[in-house]
């Protein structure tokens, strides 16, 4: 997509001229316009199957669609997960750029008015942003799944699911950070993956700043940057298996020395989130909020057994809410539906055939459970409320992608052998 992101750069910086000095109506949906029919040409300069290129454009389609329906068809109905948020990012980027103060929307609001002061006041603008980010998202999805050599079968369906998911699409297309943030978790992974089969350190170094970047937007993101490091320390190349060394403890103490002064010296800027933590029962004195709230785990007066105990049953509510005895509607019901039996079922089937004789790709199964384990272990604890837990779990669907694609994958020939190198 390079070149769509040079055409949007280029028509930001003219922008920015011609509502200064001409004041011209409609430029925004212009660009949208003109920044779509560059997209489709760049995506037919890529060697994708006509299934693929459909399914991409019609994701597309889809986004467009909602972005318009959550700017003038409010009257009608509010998307989910529009308006609170949304409206928050949307009013503290205005009040920063003239007071150089983004208050709650931190580092999102700012970019938002990055793209204001380029565009003028168009929220159009921000939202198609997302839209943008999201396609090439998944196309990075797409193309992670080509390194691993998933069949054509479990890669189109896998794409196919990742199209009719409702949450990801309102969340892609609506003036939220979500966006960026798969963005991000997306490319790192991609860089990662790229790392491990060609062991390229300049790649490893882009996995570990997309990991950095991605916490920049939200603090738990930092779980990329622990994960990935637990793996080097866990997985030896040399053997292609998972086991513990001398080189493994002495990676594990430089990682220890380099997250400490990070920590001392960054902490506002990777760890905000984390600010009103002192001790255990701070992490454990979550509280139940919304009407999607929901109330999880044993009063258990040891904060560190409470953790210990309640754990596995925060983790379970966080994949799954909103459960059907917590339903309030129809809109609970396909969040169900479309988002938590999505990722718990393919969480489930990943776990599953990793005991499994013979399965192609199982060290990139087991780095990825790793990883969402992670999460979904540290998010758990910061989240209550069922609409929360939905945004946030998001935050993995390109992960959850590509785990459902090497589950799917019906071909067992021998590990790849650049796992092996």
């Amino acid at each position: 997509m390079a070149l769509t992101w040079f055409v949007f750069i280029i028509q930001a910086l003219l922008s920015n001229l011609f509502f200064v000095y001409f004041d011209i109506e409609g430029l925004p949906i212009f660009i949208v316009f003109i920044t779509t029919l560059f997209l489709l040409f760049d995506l037919s300069r890529y060697d994708f199957p006509k299934e693929v290129f459909i399914m991409l454009f019609l994701i597309y389609l889809l986004r467009l669609f909602l972005l318009f329906f959550d700017l003038y068809g409010r009257a009608y109905f509010v998307l989910p997960n529009s308006g609170l948020d949304s409206e928050m990012f949307q009013q503290a980027a205005i009040t920063g750029m003239s007071t150089g103060n983004y208050g709650n929307g931190h580092i999102y609001s700012f970019v938002i008015g990055f793209l204001y002061s380029l565009f003028g006041n168009e929220r159009i603008i921000p939202q198609f942003f997302n839209v943008l980010l999201s396609i090439h998202a998944v196309i990075l999805i797409y193309n992670t799944m080509g390194l691993y050599k998933i069949n054509k079968k479990a890669k189109y369906f896998s794409i196919a699911v990742m199209a009719v998911l409702p949450n990801f699409a309102i969340m892609s297309s609506i003036l939220l950070r979500e966006s960026i943030i798969i963005f991000l978790y997306v490319l790192s992974f991609y860089c990662f993956s790229k790392w491990f089969l060609e062991n390229n350190i300049i790649l490893l170094v882009l996995a570990y700043a997309g990991g950095l970047l991605v916490s920049v937007f939200h603090s738990g993101s930092i779980i990329l940057v622990v994960a990935y490091t637990i793996i080097l320390i866990l997985f030896d190349r040399k053997r292609g298996q998972f086991s513990i060394s001398y080189q493994s403890v002495l990676i594990a103490l430089l990682f220890a020395f380099v997250f400490m002064y990070i920590f001392q010296n960054y902490y506002d800027l990777f760890f905000s989130k984390f600010s009103n933590i002192d001790d255990v029962d701070d992490v454990i004195d979550i509280y139940v909020m919304g009407e999607s709230g929901y109330s999880t785990g044993y009063a258990i007066k040891n904060p560190v057994l409470n953790f210990i105990v309640n754990t596995p049953l925060r983790m379970f509510y966080f994949v799954f809410s909103p459960l059907p005895w917590d339903w309030r509607g129809v809109t609970d019901i396909i969040a169900f539906t479309f988002s938590g039996l999505f990722y718990g079922s393919t969480f489930y089937l990943a776990f599953k055939r990793l005991f499994e004789r013979d399965v192609k790709n199982k060290n990139f199964i087991i780095i990825i459970l790793l990883i969402v384990t992670i999460g979904i272990l540290v998010f758990s604890w910061g989240v209550s409320n069922a609409g929360t837990a939905l945004r946030h779990r998001d935050k993995f669907i390109g992960l959850f992608i590509i785990l459902l694609a090497l589950t799917m994958n019906e071909e067992r020939p021998a590990q790849t052998e650049a796992l092996k190198d």
